[in-house]
């Protein structure tokens, strides 16, 4: 019954993101596409903070290898920002304290 619950909390944001694939071209503006996007992105994150599941933007913050995935090097200015996530291309997620997937990020290194 749980996991319907939750299953049940994903049906709206996918059924939004069915009726914005499904725009006619003509009339939609771009505008409106982006809005529609953002909204049905909205929907998601609460269904899943519902569930339970923190995502991780970690921009700016100290590297963790404990729940991140360095892809890529980039230099530092100074040692201040040496081990400092410069950029995160891929948001992380952690389900009740388990790591389900780690932030991917560019990390600064100072040489």
């Amino acid at each position: 019954r749980a996991q319907a619950d939750r299953g049940r909390r994903l049906l709206d944001p996918l059924e939004d993101l069915q009726r914005v694939a499904l725009l006619e071209p003509e009339p939609a503006t771009v505008q409106a596409i982006v809005e529609g996007v953002d909204l049905v992105e909205r929907k998601f994150l609460k269904a899943l903070a519902e569930a339970g599941v923190e995502v991780l933007n970690p921009e700016g913050e100290a590297f963790d290898p404990q729940r991140m995935e360095a892809v890529l090097r980039v230099p530092a200015d100074s040692s201040e920002e040496d081990d400092q996530v410069h950029q995160v291309f891929q948001r992380g997620f952690v389900l009740k304290g388990h790591l389900v997937r780690p932030a991917r990020v560019a990390v600064r290194k100072f040489d």
